[in-house]
Order: C-alpha cells, then structure tokens, then sequence
C-alpha cells in the first residue's frame, strides 16, 4: 500500500508550491468530498500549503501526514485505493514541466526564400 500512497502524497505536496495549486486542489477537494466524506478538507489542505511555503524544508511531514490520510482512504475498498492511484497519476500530470515548442517556418516568395523561427512556451492554467 505504501507504494501507492507515498506518491499520491507526494504529488499533493508538490502540487502545493507550483502553479498548478488550485487545479490540484480542486481535484484534491473532491476526492476528500467522494472517499472521505468530508468537504472541510479544503482548510487543512490550505494550512498545509501555508506551512509548507513558510518552511520548504518540513517537506516531509507534510508528506507523510497526507501519506497518513491517503492510506486510510485507500485501505477503505479496492475502489479507493484505484482512486487513490488514478489521483496520483493526475496530480503529477498537473505538475510535470511542460517542454518548449519549437517552431520552425519556411517562406517563398518568388524566387527569395527566408526562415523565421520562435520558440513557444506553453503554460499550463
């Protein structure tokens, strides 16, 4: 089980320090709201964000206390611990770098031809 909690648990709070936040917490809210029963997680995940921004280095703790949830959750039924794993899987898809677009183009005219070329970043959110 720890196999599938730890990375779940830490997609959650790795999620907390990017851009992706409030994607990911919305997705984390519902998960809670459909495995745990509970809407008030939204508070706890936002103190968790708050102390994990405040002190990067007590990374840890806040992964093992979400691991802590995640595998009581996952423990609960087959189906739990399949979301749990599926949760993970679209956290770390909402976090992972997206790579640079390179774009190239051609152009003629007549009998002159030229290149222009850019680079393209694309954001997610």
């Amino acid at each position: 089980m720890v196999d599938l909690v730890v990375p779940a648990a830490q997609a959650l709070v790795g999620a907390m320090t990017t851009s992706a936040w409030e994607d990911a917490r919305a997705k984390l809210s519902e998960f809670f709201r459909r495995h745990k029963g509970q809407a008030g997680l939204e508070g706890e995940l936002d103190a968790s964000c708050a102390r994990l921004k405040a002190r990067p280095s007590q990374r840890h703790n806040e992964v093992a206390k979400w691991a802590v949830l995640l595998k009581a959750i996952a423990e609960s039924s087959p189906e739990a611990a399949a979301a749990v794993g599926l949760l993970a899987a679209q956290l770390a898809q909402l976090t992972e770098p997206t790579p640079d677009a390179r774009i190239q183009q051609t152009g003629i005219a007549g009998r002159d031809q030229y290149n222009v070329g850019a680079s393209l970043t694309i954001q997610r959110g």
